[in-house]
């Protein structure tokens, strides 16, 4: 018996020191590498491809690496991101020739958003990078398009990438449970919107992976068959807003209580293209409103959505804010979510120093805030006007000079 007890206790100890040196690696090694994949593709640039590839990069790409100082797609800190992943900062990926991408090729580009191995490097990117493996290679090769083009978002900026601090977490999915993707064996084509049941599964799924948030787990997603994922549509994840809120991730199936089961396409159009829900609340960030998409593809993903599994998940009511029952312009803000996006402080993901510069005028700065689309039809600001009455927006206003001032 005694040999015995000595023999387990020399099997557990190999063991911790296996597990231990498992853990040290994870935590010294680099990013894992892989051969480039970089196809032999140049994209012809037409306007018709500019302007589309606009649309779907700002609903796709510009929210995360767009900085709020340069005002152009130089990457910034990714203020949002939970904690279990680390501190990241989105990368530079202006026209600029060494701190962007403009030295890359165009099949550097595509290999990069198929697969998620970077072309120079070889390393695999996190996974907080979306790989577009699914996506058709019209919508791809309109991206890359619009990325060469001569909006002055993606202008050369001599911004210099920051190196980010990612968790113990993040480098086990990254070894262990993502990998690569692989090109596709042909071209994709998008869905004829004849059927409007699979041009929504496209839209959804392949364009704007819109299961990656509304499913169960980040960790237990299938990028290659969507469908396979845990959870899939039923939300319950919570993600933080910009003063660390958790806000919980709704469930997209067609479940009755729980779900879109009474929702009709309709309202739901009405609440994609406003960022105001059926019943009269305003999306909370991260969530915005998706305006930079046409009723007919918000029309197609409700068609799709009523057609996956319907799951039970679990209610996605976010509690209000504690500061909303204060009284005054303070209560207001948080009352309609604006410190969701824009943060306790006003300095958020969207800096209301522009505002406040831009609009000197505190009745027009009210207006802004009620009808946003008629200033900035590509703003994810929820369109207010129906659910905020215009003094409450003028206390807003106000509440905005007051948050503008103490900078």
């Amino acid at each position: 018996m005694k040999r015995l007890l000595t023999w387990l206790g020399l099997a557990l100890g190999l063991v911790v020191v296996v597990l231990l040196g498992f853990v040290a690696f994870l935590w010294f090694a680099p990013y894992p590498s892989y051969e480039p994949v970089v196809p032999a593709v140049t994209v012809a640039s037409t306007p018709e491809r500019v302007a589309h590839g606009r649309r779907l990069a700002l609903s796709l790409c510009v929210a995360c690496h767009e900085n709020p100082e340069t005002k152009t797609v130089s990457g910034k800190l990714m203020a949002d991101m939970p904690p279990e992943f680390g501190t990241v900062y989105s990368k530079n990926i202006t026209q600029h020739e060494t701190q962007g991408i403009g030295g890359w090729t165009d099949g550097e580009l595509l290999g990069l958003l198929r697969t998620g191995i970077h072309p120079r490097t070889g390393q695999f990117v996190p996974p907080w990078m979306p790989r577009f493996n699914r996506m058709a290679d019209e919508d791809l090769e309109s991206i890359i398009a619009w990325l060469r083009s001569d909006d002055p978002i993606v202008a050369a900026t001599n911004q210099t990438n920051t190196a980010g601090s990612p968790t113990l977490l993040t480098k086990f999915l990254m070894r262990v449970v993502m990998s690569p993707t692989e090109m596709p064996s042909q071209r994709i084509d998008v869905p004829s919107t004849a059927n409007m049941q699979e041009f929504g599964r496209y839209v959804a799924n392949d364009r704007y992976s819109c299961f990656g948030c509304h499913s169960a787990d980040f960790a237990d997603q299938d990028e290659v068959r969507p469908e396979n994922s845990a959870g899939f549509y039923g939300g319950g994840m919570t993600m933080p807003d910009l003063v660390g809120r958790a806000v919980y991730v709704p469930n997209l199936t067609a479940h009755a209580t729980n779900g879109l089961g009474k929702w009709t396409e309709a309202e739901f159009v009405q609440a994609m293209s406003t960022g105001i829900n059926r019943n009269g609340k305003p999306f909370r960030y991260p969530m915005a409103r998706h305006n930079m998409l046409t009723p007919e593809e918000h029309a197609a993903i409700y068609a799709y959505l009523r057609s996956v599994p319907v799951l039970e998940g679990t209610p996605s009511s976010t509690p209000e804010y504690a500061e909303s029952a204060e009284k005054g312009p303070k209560g207001l803000y948080f009352k309609h979510g604006c410190a969701g996006c824009h943060g306790a402080t006003g300095m958020g993901a969207a800096s209301l120093l522009k505002a406040h510069g831009k609009y000197p005028d505190d009745s027009v700065l009210a207006d802004v805030i009620r009808n946003i689309t008629r200033y900035n039809p590509e703003a994810w600001m929820p369109e207010y006007a129906s659910v905020m009455s215009e003094s409450d927006a003028t206390q807003l206003a106000l509440h905005v000079r007051t948050l503008c001032s103490k900078r």
